[in-house]
């Protein structure tokens, strides 16, 4: 089981513990979406996450964020995080869905072209 939770965290970069107690009945594998309850998430919100074809938080938050072709609010609505600022939360309501959808896709195609086909770097540490 742990080695089936740690090939599918990289895909969808939940919360350890929303894995741990993800159950059948929140999956819609023909919609290609999970619904977390939002009493196994950790902001006590539903998060809905889509699946990819291929199926670490702070990784791909950093990562997705870096790559520059997401909008934030979609990287961070992914991540099931609400804006502390009350006047922005108030304003920003939207859960960019369209774009998740796209965006989780494409880190998924991102992770297995790491796997299958990443330019290995060798070298020599020794010193000279």
């Amino acid at each position: 089981m742990t080695s089936a939770a740690l090939k599918l965290l990289p895909h969808v970069f939940v919360h350890p513990g929303e894995l741990r107690y993800a159950e059948w009945a929140d999956f819609d594998l023909e919609k290609a979406v999970w619904t977390i309850p939002q009493h196994k998430t950790k902001m006590r919100r539903v998060h809905s996450v889509p699946l990819s074809r291929h199926g670490f938080h702070t990784i791909a938050s950093s990562l997705l964020n870096e790559m520059g072709k997401w909008n934030p609010d979609a990287v961070e609505r992914q991540l099931a995080h609400a804006d502390n600022n009350a006047v922005r939360l108030a304003y920003t309501r939207g859960e960019y869905w369209n774009e998740r959808v796209t965006m989780m896709q494409d880190w998924s195609d991102y992770l297995d072209q790491l796997r299958d086909g990443a330019t290995i770097l060798t070298g020599s540490f020794e010193s000279r």
